[in-house]
């Protein structure tokens, strides 16, 4: 007999729960993924893919966001995501612990379309006074006190029966733990799958104390582009996982040209390639502020690799999209182009974004191939 409920699980590759109890095993799309973890990597890393068995490109999105799931369906469905919070509570408390519970409801367009629930134990005590004072909620954390956290996704889950589909991840960072599960509603998540070029693009607004997505126009029309361009232009320095994710392939960097230019200043030309095709050429021009970090970057103990996910524990910067458009005509891009090795084809994508925090900034340009867009919106 078949099973109601696909449970899919890293450790026991694949099915798992009932399932081992004479369920049949179903067909997958298991892979071996590899792709960097950022474009300022040099080394890919390879990471183990769930057997995402009918999950729509769309889905696979969604379960592999890595704290960003707001944001990629803010920028899909040009629309603001909301999160009305039921509870959080304080569960218990140990010497070194504060554990808290807490339930929400993600919405877009009037409908929800997730329910997370989430275990979050902090031991900082910065944490913990931040979130005594109530300025500050615990979905904020992260973003407040700029932590990048790494990230583990342990279950994905289908339930036929009430049409939803589910995952169970890990974010941890110093002093924090959230282990999440979030429940998909399948129909919902399928109708904003459906939406059709809209005509403002969704950034963080860093004013708001809410939980939420605010739309943001930008000085240009965005009608032209597509909802699976919106979360490229959108896309915090995680290209790579995105592509992978949304086409299901393999996504690999190169670096072409690196450099220091000043004492303080670096520059890196990468090339994301997936299943070994060019999409994407991107100018990274780094500025160390920090005289520590660039004492330990002169004398190799530490690499441009690390700057945002290992320097100081690791900092999540502040994004700030510049410019974006596509090119309406073949080799015309109103910048200077001389970093760029590959003729620019007519329909390219292309965006300027700065990553910043208190101890190096970033100025990011990307271009990407039309191919890449095309083949997601098909």
């Amino acid at each position: 007999m078949q099973c109601e409920v696909e449970f899919f699980d890293s450790q026991n590759e694949g099915i798992s729960g009932r399932a081992k109890a004479g369920c049949v095993r179903p067909r997958t799309l298991a892979r071996q993924a590899s792709y960097p973890g950022s474009i300022f990597g040099q080394t890919a890393e390879t990471i183990t893919c769930f057997p995402l068995y009918e999950l729509s490109p769309f889905e696979r999105l969604l379960v592999t966001a890595k704290g960003d799931l707001q944001r990629i369906i803010s920028s899909w469905c040009d629309e603001v995501v909301t999160v009305q919070v039921n509870y959080y509570d304080l569960a218990k408390k140990t010497q070194t612990e504060d554990y808290y519970s807490r339930k929400v409801e993600l919405k877009c367009r009037g409908k929800r379309f997730c329910i997370a629930t989430s275990e979050i134990i902090l031991s900082s005590k910065e944490l913990k006074d931040a979130l005594a004072t109530k300025e500050v909620g615990i979905g904020q954390l992260f973003r407040r006190f700029s932590l990048c956290p790494q990230f583990t996704l342990s279950e994905v889950t289908r339930d036929h029966r009430h049409n939803l589909f589910s995952r169970k991840y890990c974010l941890k960072s110093d002093g924090i733990v959230c282990n999440i599960v979030e429940d998909f509603d399948a129909e919902q998540i399928c109708s904003l799958e459906k939406i059709v070029i809209g005509e403002v693009l969704q950034q963080l607004d860093p004013k708001s104390e809410k939980d939420e997505l605010l739309c943001v126009p930008l000085r240009y029309s965005s009608t032209e582009f597509s909802p699976f361009e919106r979360v490229l232009l959108s896309a915090y320095d995680n290209v790579p996982r995105l592509v992978s994710s949304y086409l299901n392939e393999n996504v690999e960097m190169t670096v072409s040209h690196s450099q220091r230019t000043t004492s303080n200043g670096f520059l890196r030309i990468a090339n994301l390639l997936v299943s070994g095709k060019p999409f994407c050429v991107a100018k990274c021009e780094f500025t160390v502020v920090d005289e520590g970090l660039n004492l330990l970057l002169e004398s190799g103990k530490f690499s441009l690799n690390d700057i945002f996910t290992k320097y100081k524990g690791g900092r999540l910067p502040k994004f700030k999209l510049e410019s974006a458009l596509k090119i309406k005509k073949q080799n015309s891009l109103p910048i200077d182009s001389a970093w760029l090795t590959m003729p620019i084809p007519k329909n390219s994508l292309y965006r300027k974004y700065t990553l910043a925090t208190s101890f190096a900034i970033a100025h990011v340009q990307e271009l990407f191939e039309p191919w890449i867009v095309e083949i997601a919106c098909k």
